[in-house]
């Protein structure tokens, strides 16, 4: 661990988040999404948040902004609780320059909940930063609901 925290490559994600070149690091934010997604949809909370810098910030629809660790780790939490699964995550547009890249898209989530199941449905956009560790972690995350 760096820092106290686990970097993915030692979580089983080896070498998915150390990308150098342009569309390497368009296909590593690709590669992270679907892993992040998987975990998601396991109720993983542990995985989720190893996809997320320790000072990120996560905007949900409707919702108020979190900061931090354990703010999302709450937000995740009440997320799974409610019964937030089944997501697919498509991207529409990656953008990179530097140690930044930003990753657009669509998504859909059910949510199962008193005996039924909805589904959301909207649009979501997440900066993904690379760590001093050579990792590409979430700084930003925010979606909204069509």
């Amino acid at each position: 661990m760096k820092g106290g925290k686990l970097m993915l490559s030692q979580s089983g994600y080896s070498d998915l988040g150390t990308a150098s070149s342009g569309n390497a690091i368009s296909e590593q934010i690709k590669r992270l999404r679907k892993l992040w997604a998987e975990a998601f949809n396991a109720r993983d909370l542990e995985s989720s948040l190893l996809f997320y810098a320790d000072d990120a910030v996560v905007l949900p629809s409707n919702g108020i902004a979190v900061r931090g660790a354990e703010a999302i780790r709450d937000l995740l939490k009440s997320m799974f609780d409610a019964g937030h699964s089944q997501g697919r995550f498509e991207q529409s547009q990656i953008e990179y320059a530097g140690n930044m890249a930003v990753e657009v898209g669509d998504y859909k989530v059910v949510i199962h909940a008193d005996g039924g199941a909805r589904q959301d449905t909207g649009r979501y956009m997440a900066t993904w930063r690379r760590q001093q560790d050579g990792e590409f972690r979430i700084t930003v995350n925010v979606w909204s609901t069509y």
